[in-house]
C-alpha cells in the first residue's frame, strides 16, 4: 500500500499545467469484454421504450453513459447534426449512385456484401473501432420518407459500435454440425454472395461436436432492433427474416467513428490508470466500502479522473490490492 501512496503523491507533485493536460474528462472506460461493461448498456436501456423504434435514442443514451456526451437526432440525421459532429466523424457513406430514390433500393442487391466488406476493411484498421453504424432495414416503413430528402443519410437504423470483442459460435445440437450449418439454423440460409465474406471471418467447414464452441474476433454492436440486443457485426450481416429465411434484413449505409478528441480522452485515461493495478466496482458501492488510503484515492479520482462524486458514477476504479470492508 506504500507503493500506492507513493504513486499518488508523484501524480500530485506534477506541475499544474501538466496535471491539467493529463486529466481525464470522460467517464471510466472498461474493456467491452469486462464483466462490468454491460452496466453502460443497462443504463441506456432505462430510457428506451420496448416495442417502439428508438434505435437513435439508445445510441444517444449509450454515448451519454460511455462518454458523458448527449446527442440528438433521428436514425437518418444523428450523424449529420452539427452539434453531434463534435463527437462523431463521418468516415464512410453510401454513394448516391449505388441506390434509387425515393425507394432507397440498391441498384445491385449483391453490392450489400461489397458494402459490408468496406465496413470491415475500415474497422480492421482502427485502433479504437468505436462509433455509429447506419443501416437500411429491409422492411422499414420510413424508406420513402427518408429517401425524399437528399440532406439525410439514406438509412432507417443506427447502432452503437462498441469495439472489438471475441464472440462464440456454439453447437447446441446433439449431432456434429459444421459452422455453416449452425449459422443457417440460427440466422437463415447463407446466400451464395455472402459465403466468401463469412468464410473470411469464420471457417464455415469447421465441424463442431455437440456442445462444442468456436470463438472469433469481431465488433460488438449494441442496438434497439425489435427490442434491445447486442451481438457481432457478422451476426448483423447474417440476420435474415424469420419467415422468409433467405431475405437479409440489414445493409450498411454509413460509418462514423468517435472524434479524435474522444480517442485522445480514452488514451489519457488509460495512461493515468496504467500506473496502478486497479479493479472496478459499481459507483453505488464506493461510499459503503472502506479500504486503506481511501482518502488519498478519493482525491486522486477527483484530480485525475474527474470523478468528484464516486457514488454517482457507473464504475469506479480502486486499487486491486485493497482489502475491502463494508460499513
Amino acid at each position: 500500500m506504500l507503493e500506492l501512496l507513493f504513486a499518488i503523491q508523484i501524480f500530485f507533485s506534477q506541475p499544474v499545467q501538466a496535471a491539467q493536460e493529463s486529466r481525464s474528462r470522460i467517464p471510466i472506460q472498461v474493456d467491452i469484454s469486462h464483466e462490468k461493461y454491460p452496466v453502460f448498456f443497462q443504463k441506456a436501456l432505462r430510457s428506451v421504450q420496448e416495442g417502439q423504434s428508438e434505435c437513435a435514442k439508445l445510441v444517444n443514451r449509450l454515448f451519454l453513459a460511455r462518454f458523458g456526451k448527449m446527442m440528438f437526432g433521428d436514425a437518418w440525421t444523428l450523424q449529420l447534426a452539427p452539434d453531434n459532429q463534435e463527437f462523431l466523424d463521418l468516415v464512410w457513406r453510401l454513394e448516391e449512385d449505388q441506390f434509387i430514390r425515393p425507394s432507397l433500393y440498391l441498384k445491385d442487391k449483391d453490392n450489400r456484401t461489397k458494402h459490408f466488406r468496406k465496413i470491415y476493411s475500415l474497422l480492421d484498421k482502427e485502433k479504437h473501432p468505436i462509433g455509429v453504424l447506419g443501416f437500411m432495414y429491409k422492411f422499414s416503413d420510413w424508406g420513402t420518407y427518408i429517401g425524399s430528402n437528399k440532406k439525410w443519410l439514406p438509412q432507417s437504423h443506427v447502432v452503437f459500435l462498441a469495439g472489438r470483442k471475441s464472440f462464440e459460435i456454439k453447437n447446441d445440437s446433439s449431432v456434429v454440425m459444421n459452422i455453416e450449418e449452425i449459422l443457417n439454423k440460427k440466422y437463415g440460409k447463407l446466400l451464395d454472395n455472402e459465403r466468401a465474406l463469412v468464410n473470411s471471418r469464420v471457417p464455415l467447414s469447421l465441424e463442431l461436436l455437440p456442445g462444442g464452441s468456436y470463438f472469433y474476433n469481431d465488433f460488438l454492436l449494441e442496438e434497439h432492433f425489435k427490442g434491445a440486443i447486442s451481438g457481432s457485426l457478422l451476426e448483423a450481416f447474417l440476420r435474415k427474416d424469420q419467415e422468409k429465411r433467405e431475405i437479409p434484413l440489414l445493409r450498411p449505409v454509413s460509418y462514423s467513428r468517435i472524434s479524435e478528441e474522444l480517442i485522445r480522452e480514452i488514451e489519457i485515461q488509460s495512461e493515468i490508470l496504467a500506473e496502478f493495478d486497479v479493479q472496478y466496482i459499481y459507483g453505488e458501492e464506493f461510499d459503503s466500502l472502506n479500504f486503506i488510503a481511501k482518502d488519498f484515492w478519493t482525491e486522486f479520482l477527483a484530480e485525475k479522473l474527474n470523478i468528484n462524486y464516486p457514488g454517482k458514477s457507473l464504475l469506479v476504479p480502486i486499487p486491486r490490492e485493497s482489502e475491502l470492508v463494508r460499513g
